[in-house]
């Protein structure tokens, strides 16, 4: 009788210990944005490339970049929305896409948005942008 409770007790621990080393575990954080390119004036027809390297220092998992594009301004190239999978260690990542410009006009391009994720959704989720480009 006291066997058969103590293996009882040992299996419903086990879950408890996962619990407590998941939740021990921070989602990405220490995110940087530098600029690679940029071109500050662009004609109605001209491509603009925008392309961005992203730092992530701490943390583990899932962290997701979006960078909202002007209405007068098509995509032609990649994905303004991109999402990364960050490991233990620092990681570098290139976030870009080619915009062409469609009307005149002065326009501002708000810096990349990120939101980063706990693996397994046990803590609230981080998020943040930086400044703004004018183009």
């Amino acid at each position: 009788m006291i066997l058969g409770n103590l293996i009882v007790i040992i299996i419903s621990l086990l879950p408890l210990c996962l619990l407590l080393t998941a939740i021990s575990v921070n989602p990405p954080g220490q995110i940087n944005l530098d600029t690679h390119q940029y071109i500050a004036r662009a004609w109605v027809g001209d491509c603009i490339e925008v392309k961005y390297e992203i730092t992530s220092k701490r943390g583990l998992g899932l962290f997701s970049v979006f960078q909202e594009i002007p209405p007068h301004f098509s995509l032609v190239e990649g994905n303004n929305f991109r999402v990364f999978w960050k490991g233990w260690k620092t990681q570098k990542f290139i976030f870009g896409y080619k915009i062409c410009c469609t009307k005149r006009g002065l326009y501002k391009i708000l810096r990349p948005e990120w939101e980063a994720n706990h693996p397994l959704y046990l803590k609230s989720s981080t998020s943040g942008t930086l400044g703004e480009t004018f183009i």
